[in-house]
């Protein structure tokens, strides 16, 4: 996720492989000739990038075509496990999206954004455009607003100012006066709801996940608003995601 807001003291270099690297992820795989259009370097250049890193074992090259190789996802596995066990929350996120019917989530905060590490799909789970390892704004998801409760002012302060407040749908919150109105009831009642504040149509649910007296998750339902409405998004959902994630925590205990 390469952003303007970069350090200056960052290696060029680097920045360009790791641009070059985001370009063939958002093109499917692309051709010297397209790289070089899309990241404005000499094609002898890019070409160099490629060859230095499909010798490490970073791309794979079929057809004139340089695409990722799985040695990211190597690399995406071991640190996921080190954010949350496979063996400790696969099998409560499995019986939560069963008991739900629908999509139960488990995300971390990564740069500033939400991160969805884990999900399982109950019976009646509806087609969403989010996938694991994508970082979305913390302030329009209910894992998002657990996870940025339970930080420091000073680090939602940064994250605000990096990512700003954008308005995904009419029910965003945009403003800091009402993020900050917002955390503070999360911080109470120990739940977060998300209103169609990220898709229109779409509810969430979502309740933190504690170790050692640190947050370091967030659980969460998510699925049409047309079922999670009523009691089912203000009473039912919370008391069945909680229920889970204390099971989550004990599991933890017992693994760590």
């Amino acid at each position: 996720m390469i952003t303007n807001t970069m350090s200056k003291n960052g290696i060029k270099s680097a920045t360009k492989a790791f641009e070059i690297i985001e370009q063939i992820a958002e093109l499917d795989g692309a051709t010297v000739t397209e790289l070089a259009t899309h990241v404005d370097l000499a094609k002898s250049t890019v070409h160099g990038y490629l060859v230095s890193m499909e010798e490490a074992g970073y791309l794979v090259k079929e057809n004139g075509e340089y695409d990722l190789s799985l040695q990211f996802l190597e690399h995406g596995t071991y640190k996921r496990q080190q954010y949350m066990p496979s063996e400790v929350v696969r099998g409560p996120l499995k019986h939560l999206a069963e008991s739900t019917a629908e999509i139960a989530w488990y995300s971390v905060a990564e740069h500033g954004l939400s991160v969805d590490i884990y999900k399982s799909e109950g019976e009646h789970a509806i087609s969403v455009e989010s996938w694991l390892g994508q970082p979305r704004p913390m302030h329009a998801l209910a894992s998002g607003k657990i996870l940025l409760a339970h930080m420091p002012d000073e680090r939602i302060d940064e994250i605000v100012q990096m990512h700003g407040l954008e308005a995904r749908t009419p029910n965003t919150i945009t403003t800091r006066e009402r993020l900050d109105s917002e955390l503070e009831k999360v911080r109470t009642e120990g739940v977060a709801f998300n209103d169609e504040e990220y898709r229109k149509r779409i509810r969430s649910v979502g309740v933190p996940v504690v170790y050692q007296g640190t947050v370091i998750g967030a659980l969460t339902v998510s699925g049409p608003a047309k079922r999670i409405r009523g009691d089912t998004f203000t009473e039912e959902l919370p008391d069945e995601i909680l229920a889970t994630a204390n099971e989550i925590e004990l599991r933890l205990q017992r693994f760590w």
